[in-house]
């Protein structure tokens, strides 16, 4: 057993003599790993590595390196867009009114048209007289009660219009016959409706708010109301004309032919802002492609059913009058020409109602154009009366327009009771259609009990 013993420890010294002999030497840069065993015969368990003593602990360098720098630029994007911005609800416009600043008036001896059935002598506050067609009744001619002169007519004389009256009445009596003392109806041509009452509604109009107030003649804007086919059919139905608002003489921009980016000067047809109605500007009416935007609105008031077109802002020719352009007058009886030859082209029993400006109702032509006129501030400018010599000059011009076929709306806007009384009696007298309101004509009024 010993000699087995002995053996084998021989036989271990030579294996492990013979081993290093072999391994190659380390170089000496590299130090080398120590394994240490804790006796021959014990497996390491874990491997144990010293660090080389060359190897220090890293520092930070004394001086940071920088680190780039990250500017970001804000630019700024403009862009232009044809989209117009939102707007706020639709509001509709007052209609405007004539000024209450003091004015000279030189009615006396107007350019008179041949044909033309009116007074040709001077204003005073009695030559109010009418020279009556065949049309005007005996009654009217009792209700205004003028006289009328042989020097003041320009083409029939008394006894001519006794003879044509006697010679009418058969044929006019059942449109003409004494109106009750509440109303007045207005005498048109043969195969046209009569009026005794209207109503001026561009704000909340709707087809309940006009049922609840019959009236042979409703104003409404056509933006604002919204009405469809069947329910303007509804108010023909109830025998009522239905005739739409328009301005034709300033650009609104609420409407839907405005633009973004407009301003005074572009387009070169948009003129200044008006200083009393924000959002309205004057135009160079006359303009072909402002005439074109317009007339693109009357064929959609025709197309939509409605029965004429109430034509606003006619007295914008006067502040081109003021700047030089001494046509200005012709050149706004021109485009209401054009007016109506478009809408009669596709409806012939079309009315064309101007507002205001009755001094351009002594030209043929013009009262050729038209059906009717709508007339503010008569007689009163809220409480206040107007001048009576301005009255005196419209009614002149009122009164023949009368005397020429043609039915005259009238509208003044006092509170008082009695001042309305007082205007409706007038205005009867005169053969006209009278109605009140408020000034911001967003809802129907009855007339009152006078």
């Amino acid at each position: 057993m010993k000699r087995e013993t002995f053996a084998i420890a021989i036989v271990l010294l030579l294996s492990v003599s013979i081993i290093a002999s072999c391994e190659p030497e380390r170089p000496a840069s590299r130090p080398a790993t120590t394994l240490k065993y804790s006796s021959p015969q014990a497996k390491p368990t874990t491997l144990q590595r010293t660090s080389p003593s060359t190897q220090q602990q890293r520092s930070p360098p004394a001086t940071p390196i920088p680190q780039p720098q990250y500017v970001v630029e804000k630019t700024t994007v403009t862009r232009t867009t044809t989209t117009p911005p939102s707007r706020p609800s639709y509001q509709t416009p007052t209609p405007k009114t004539q000024p209450t600043t003091e004015r000279t008036t030189t009615a006396a001896k107007k350019p008179y048209e041949e044909g033309y059935m009116g007074q040709t002598d001077e204003i005073t506050e009695e030559s109010t007289g009418e020279t009556l067609t065949q049309q005007t009744s005996a009654s009217q001619q009792s209700t205004t009660s003028q006289q009328v002169s042989t020097s003041q007519q320009t083409a029939i004389s008394p006894q001519t219009q006794t003879s044509q009256q006697q010679s009418t009445t058969s044929q006019t009596s059942s449109s003409q016959q004494t109106s009750p003392a509440s109303t007045t109806t207005v005498s048109v041509p043969s195969g046209r409706k009569t009026y005794s009452s209207y109503a001026y509604l561009l704000q909340n109009a709707n087809l309940a708010a006009l049922l609840a107030h019959p009236r042979d003649i409703y104003i409404i804007d056509i933006d604002d109301a919204q009405l469809t086919p069947i329910e303007i059919s509804q108010l023909h139905s109830k025998g009522s004309t239905v005739v739409s608002y328009l301005s034709i003489g300033e650009a609104e921009d609420y409407r839907n032919y405005w633009q973004e980016g407009w301003t005074a000067g572009n387009p070169d047809w948009l003129d200044v802002e008006n200083p009393d109605w924000a959002g309205n500007f004057k135009v160079k009416f006359w303009d072909p492609q402002w005439q074109s935007i317009i007339l693109a609105n009357l064929d959609k008031i025709v197309d939509a059913g409605y029965d004429g077109v109430y034509l606003d802002i006619i007295d914008g020719y006067e502040y081109y009058k003021e700047k030089g352009v001494a046509d200005a007058d012709q050149k706004m009886i021109e485009w209401v020409k054009r007016i109506s030859s478009r809408a009669k082209a596709k409806n012939p029993n079309f009315l064309i109602i101007p507002q205001n400006s009755p001094e351009l109702a002594v030209h043929m032509d013009y009262l050729a154009a038209i059906d009717g006129l709508g007339k503010e501030t008569t007689w009163y400018e809220a409480e206040s009366k107007i001048p009576e010599d301005w009255t005196a000059e419209a009614v002149l011009f009122l009164d023949g327009a009368v005397a020429n076929g043609k039915f005259i709306l009238a509208i003044d806007y006092p509170t008082n009771v009695a001042k309305r009384c007082d205007f409706i009696a007038k205005a009867r007298a005169h053969g006209f259609v009278p109605t009140v309101g408020p000034r911001e004509l967003d809802k129907i009024e009855e007339l009152p009990v006078c």
